[in-house]
């Protein structure tokens, strides 16, 4: 494997963990330009989902341990991202994670799931479900037919 190739691997990965953080990451174009690029899109695909659920395992810790946080947060400020995010999650419990996927409505859907105690198996299985979802319907078709499923708007 070529060294820049091996760099642009990890740097995906690097990525991938702090995709779920509140830091704004674009993980989707970032795997898009990849595969654009040549990199392998299996590889690709793997390593972004690989390295997003470790990053959005400690969100869920981060949320989980949290509860004092979200309240302060809740006072001081309040974001579209969690309020739909708890909307969410009343409606439909664990199965909002479905949602996970969607840019930043889904990455307040993990830490919501640490802080409302979704069991960490239960939290696991809707969480990848959810982003094998999203890759279906947004990055899968976007490399197959060149255009996504879903209509994008940056």
């Amino acid at each position: 494997m070529h060294l820049m190739n091996l760099g642009g691997y990890v740097l995906l990965a690097l990525l991938a963990i702090l995709a779920p953080s509140p830091i704004p990451i674009p993980l989707d174009g970032i795997i898009l330009g990849l595969i654009a690029t040549g990199f392998n899109p299996v590889i690709v695909i793997s390593i972004a989902l690989i390295g997003d659920i470790i990053g959005t395992v400690l969100i869920y810790a981060i949320g989980r341990k949290g509860r004092s946080l979200l309240s302060k947060y809740r006072k001081t400020r309040k974001r579209k991202d969690y309020i739909i995010a708890e909307n969410l999650f009343k409606r439909y419990g664990k199965f909002a994670l479905l949602f996970s996927g969607v840019p930043f409505v889904g990455d307040a859907l993990i830490f919501l799931a640490g802080f409302y105690r979704i069991p960490t198996n239960t939290f696991l299985i809707w969480f990848i479900l959810g982003k094998i979802l999203w890759y279906s319907l947004v990055i899968v078709p976007i490399v197959v037919i060149g255009k996504p499923l879903l209509p994008i708007k940056p």
